[in-house]
């Protein structure tokens, strides 16, 4: 198994199967949480397992982890498609959903950890934002130039959608975060 291969839909499939994996540990998180909302003495003295630690990781990894990669996947089918092409640069979505896998491994390592900006849903450190933020950034060129590469004269509304979700999230992504 190549990490950067080349064939046609491999990076949509892996951005489906990657999304699927990061559910179930998200449902994990969400588990720890919810045992110490119903039973705090369970996980008592388990720093990294406390609430104030779990439940920021269980919220990212559910929003980046499951419903981020998932969308990304579903978007990198549906573009090429429609557009009747080959996405451009395979590699390049493969890479970035490597990217988003280590910024996502980043925050399973850290949030428990207790490093954290403490702002909800923005609790990410820098570094790990900005490897959400180069992810982004290679996505909306591969969508870009698969856009401009098309064989399909007609553009469909749902293609804008996913170009224009890739792209406002990279705009407003470091304005919501403050970064």
């Amino acid at each position: 198994m190549r990490l950067l291969p080349d064939e046609e839909h491999s990076a949509a499939r892996r951005f489906l199967v990657s999304g699927s994996i990061w559910l179930c540990l998200a449902t994990l998180g969400g588990l720890a949480s919810a045992i110490q909302l119903f039973s705090p003495d369970v996980l008592r003295n388990i720093p990294v397992l406390e609430f104030g630690r779990v439940r920021p990781l269980h919220t990212n990894l559910v929003l980046f982890g499951f419903v981020g990669l998932m969308s990304i996947g579903a978007g990198l089918y549906i573009a090429p498609v429609m557009l009747r092409t080959r996405l451009h640069g395979e590699r390049l979505a493969h890479l970035s959903l490597w990217l988003f896998n280590l910024a996502l491994l980043g925050a399973v390592i850290t949030l428990p950890l207790g490093f954290t900006q403490g702002r909800e849903y923005a609790e990410l450190i820098f570094p790990i934002k900005l490897l959400f933020l180069a992810a982004l950034l290679l996505l909306l060129y591969v969508l870009i130039m698969t856009l401009l590469r098309r064989r399909e004269n007609l553009l469909y509304v749902s293609v804008w959608y996913i170009c224009g979700g890739v792209l406002w999230t990279a705009i407003l992504f470091p304005f919501g975060n403050v970064m």
